[in-house]
């Protein structure tokens, strides 16, 4: 568990919500992933990855294939680690946080370095000297999200989870939204790990420090990821090809991020108010 600090100034902020990025997966969706960063980087966003960078699922991993491979090489980890960094080099301005998820827990377990760590070092590397560091998340923790003048402030508090279990076919996930909200008090809350696009935006009271009541929006919501390509397949000619996605879930993922846009004013005593809308990638395909 972590708690991170990101202050910004007082002017329309998107923080682009990644998770579950899988770029060495036999099923990614590299342009998929490539359009959402591009959009980003245009938008001048601050991007934000939640666990599983790489499916990392080397030779000793019971999901393991041949479609697997990564060619005569030895070094896998470093090889995962140079594939992120040349994908991630043209975002290391925007990029302010990345945490980590069972994929990369299973790497620090049996291989005994971090990935998200050397990837985080390389970035920061070229990133540019006037920005602060980029910062590894772990697996779960709360980000304090600040608007901040010389005289006024005002924050948001997130809690993030990079998610656990299997991948709710159903429920898409809502009761995962329910038990973190239950456990943690949040103005947003983020999972990842289900492959799901599921978005819950409840309003809660609350008195204010002035005695006041009010009712406040609160974001839960997950970020699917982007695994899952189809593709059309022939058997026959060279055989089956293990698909360890195809073989245990019945349903297709879901593919996209999350866009939060933050719009802070001043009201006329000067204060800073936010208002902040959500904004779901989707794929249309004609």
């Amino acid at each position: 568990m972590v708690v991170m600090h990101f202050t910004y100034p007082v002017k329309p902020l998107t923080i682009a919500c990644f998770s579950d990025l899988h770029i060495d997966s036999p099923s990614h969706c590299r342009a998929e992933l490539l359009r959402d960063l591009e959009e980003a980087k245009k938008k001048r966003a601050r991007i934000f990855i939640n666990g599983d960078v790489w499916d990392a699922i080397f030779p000793r991993d019971k999901r393991f294939s041949g479609a697997q491979g990564m060619g005569k090489i030895d070094a896998l980890v470093d090889y995962a680690v140079d594939m992120a960094f040349e994908l991630l080099k043209p975002y290391a301005n925007n990029i302010d946080f990345i945490g980590a998820g069972n994929h990369e827990r299973t790497v620090v377990k049996y291989c005994y370095t971090d990935p998200v760590n050397n990837l985080i070092g390389r970035l920061n590397g070229i990133r540019s000297k006037q920005r602060n560091p980029i910062r590894h998340g772990g697996y779960s923790g709360f980000l304090t999200i600040s608007f901040r003048d010389k005289k006024h402030s005002i924050r948001e508090v997130w809690y993030y989870h990079h998610g656990k279990g299997g991948s709710a076919p159903v429920t898409k996930g809502a009761i995962d939204l329910y038990r973190v909200r239950a456990g943690n008090v949040a103005d947003v809350y983020w999972l990842g790990h289900k492959h799901t696009n599921m978005g819950d935006i409840p309003r809660v009271r609350r008195v204010t420090h002035r005695g006041d009541l009010i009712a406040k929006p609160v974001f839960a919501f997950f970020t699917a990821g982007y695994q899952g390509k189809q593709e059309e397949n022939n058997f026959e000619e060279k055989g089956y090809l293990i698909n360890w996605g195809e073989e245990s879930f019945y349903e297709l993922n879901s593919v996209g991020n999350a866009l939060i846009n933050y719009i802070p004013k001043y009201n006329h005593k000067g204060n800073i108010l936010l208002k902040k809308n959500i904004v779901k990638s989707v794929d249309v395909v004609t």
